[in-house]
């Protein structure tokens, strides 16, 4: 593929980004996997590894997901993690004990001291705040949970403190792994409620924590020499935090977004039939969703499905993402997360395997579906391979230049490739060949590019120095001559380009081969008429075939009239 001048190719486990020079970055691709690649403004993102690359800045790569190490940050002293009980915002809150068996708090202290503190109920699991007013224990529908790193003596300063969630903002949905001890029942996926970066590091997340504050110590340390202090951080691998990203089987970018569907399992093992997008302008967040009071136009969206199937591919047309079943299109509207919503089109979808074959060419889609090759405006479909007969292909590969849509299909029976041509300006199908393209791409001249297997192929006006072979066959001819009359004699008006050839051939009555009549050969460009004698039959087809530039103006026939003996 091209991203402007630099052009893109995905050798595992690299990325190769080439202009003047090739580089090569290691994203860890995963070799004889199917890849998918968008881009979005300045990233190239890979799937399905959820990989990314600012192609303007070759350093800035890594994970989608953007996984951070809560590490001791190499400090020679204790560092440890903590967790406590606290308010939206991060200030601490005690549990003081455990609820008495007759439901409130087993302590000397008055109603007003008991006022708004916390207490476990070792019944239940949960939380519950005493209610001085009404004097009785009120669950804590709103629990939470702060996470920061001390270090002790030489305390972390602000930026130390807070950088293992300095990328970290509200509303993010993010996945706690390898919290050791205590702090193992975090581990999971959250949503943040409120990340103080600039002044104690600390992260808040829904919940609560038995017995209050929970610490685990990161590191140990050691004697050595008994002069020397070593420390040593405790666990292999050490606690980490990253976002969630989704499962994708087909990802597009529109708007400055990164869209995806998904029909299977999700990261939480439930089987979803959805459709994601990013929040606007970043390809980190996928489950930043407006919530009631919390909602914003930028934020990331998630549609739910209701027809079953799995999704066969995804594009961006007109403005606007489109997602595709066999026998369903999905049109997204809508400019921002609060106003999208979707528009279920019960049309042709675009046949399993064929997803390659999408491609937008002078304003309208193309594709493979189940039934041939169709057209799409954005509302219907219509086909337009009926030319192609009613063989069945699949595994189609397509892409467009100079007005042509080329499609490299697969025929389901005898598993022979093909490679055709469908002039979208004339209406006219051609099969140029048995060619098998595994993928198509424009350069940013806008030529067309099609790699078959080590081999990478330029189609269109770019490439007019190859000589092809072609043939055409008319249909019946002289079926609605009456009264015996015959054809004696066709006229043949055409133009030759110089090394050209064209050779005749004519089937009678539709029986045996096609027999050659005329061979002509083109020695300096020139029009002419050739003249060809027919034997006489009841009907006749006539195949023109040659190599290299012949335009036909006209074929005319000369009838004469016949006798019953």
């Amino acid at each position: 593929m091209w991203v402007g001048d630099k052009r893109i190719s995905l050798q595992p486990p690299h990325v190769v980004i080439g202009d003047e020079t090739d580089t090569m970055i290691d994203l860890g691709l995963q070799s004889g996997v199917e890849h998918k690649a968008v881009v979005s403004g300045a990233y190239l993102v890979i799937f399905p590894e959820a990989v990314f690359v600012n192609l303007m800045r070759l350093t800035e790569r890594g994970a989608l997901s953007q996984k951070t190490v809560i590490s001791t940050l190499g400090r020679q002293c204790e560092v440890k993690l903590v967790a406590f009980p606290c308010t939206s915002k991060g200030r601490e809150r005690t549990i003081l004990g455990e609820l008495g068996a007759n439901g409130y708090p087993d302590s000397d202290l008055s109603p007003e001291e008991l006022d708004g503190t916390l207490w476990h109920d070792p019944t239940d699991g949960l939380i519950y705040v005493y209610n001085a007013e009404l004097d009785r224990m009120v669950e804590e529908s709103d629990a939470y949970i702060g996470i920061h790193i001390t270090a002790y003596p030489f305390m972390f300063n602000t930026d130390e403190a807070s950088s293992w969630m300095s990328h970290l903002k509200f509303n993010d949905y993010i996945e706690f792994a390898n919290m050791p001890g205590d702090l193992s029942v975090l581990n999971g996926k959250h949503t943040v409620v409120y990340a103080d970066v600039e002044d104690k590091g600390v992260l808040v997340i829904k919940g609560y924590i038995d017995n209050g504050a929970v610490s685990v110590n990161l590191n140990e340390g050691f004697d050595l020499l008994t002069t020397n202090e070593h420390w040593v951080e405790c666990f292999n691998p050490m606690p980490s935090v990253s976002f969630v990203i989704p499962p994708l089987d087909f990802v597009t970018s529109c708007e400055n977004r990164i869209w995806g569907c998904r029909y299977g399992l999700a990261h939480n093992g439930e089987f979803v039939n959805e459709i994601y997008c990013t929040a606007l302008g970043d390809i980190h967040r996928w489950y930043n969703l407006n919530d009631g009071e919390n909602s914003h136009a930028d934020n990331s969206w998630i549609a739910s499905i209701g027809h079953m199937g799995p999704f066969t591919g995804a594009v961006s047309y007109g403005g606007r993402p489109y997602f595709f079943k066999q026998d369903r299109i999905y049109a997204v509207y809508g400019d921002t997360a609060t106003t999208f919503g979707y528009t279920e089109l019960t049309e042709r979808g675009v046949q399993a395997g064929c997803e390659a074959s999408l491609c937008v060419l002078d304003g309208v889609l193309y594709y493979k579906a189940l039934d041939g090759i169709v057209a799409f405006d954005g509302s219907s479909t219509s086909l337009i391979s009926q030319a192609l007969g009613a063989v069945k292909y699949g595994d189609a590969v397509g892409g467009g230049a100079d007005g042509k849509y080329y499609v490299s299909m697969v025929e389901r029976s005898s598993g022979l490739p093909s490679l055709f041509a469908f002039d979208a300006r004339r209406g006219l199908w051609h099969r140029e060949d048995g060619l098998t393209v595994s993928h198509f791409t424009n350069d940013h001249h806008g030529d067309l590019w099609g790699i078959s297997g080590d081999t990478l192929y330029c189609f269109g006006e770019r490439d007019n120095s190859e000589v092809i072979p072609w043939c055409v066959e008319s249909g019946i001819i002289g079926l609605d001559d009456p009264d015996k009359k015959y054809i004696s004699r066709l006229s043949l008006r055409l133009s030759l380009d110089v090394g050209a050839f064209v050779k005749v051939s004519i089937q009678y009555d539709s029986m045996g081969d096609f027999e050659p009549v005329l061979y002509y050969e083109g020695v300096y460009l020139q029009t002419l008429t050739l003249p060809i004698m027919p034997r006489r039959c009841d009907h006749m087809r006539i195949r023109m075939e040659g190599v290299g530039g012949v335009r036909i103006y006209s074929l005319t026939k000369t009838i004469e009239g016949g006798s019953d003996t």
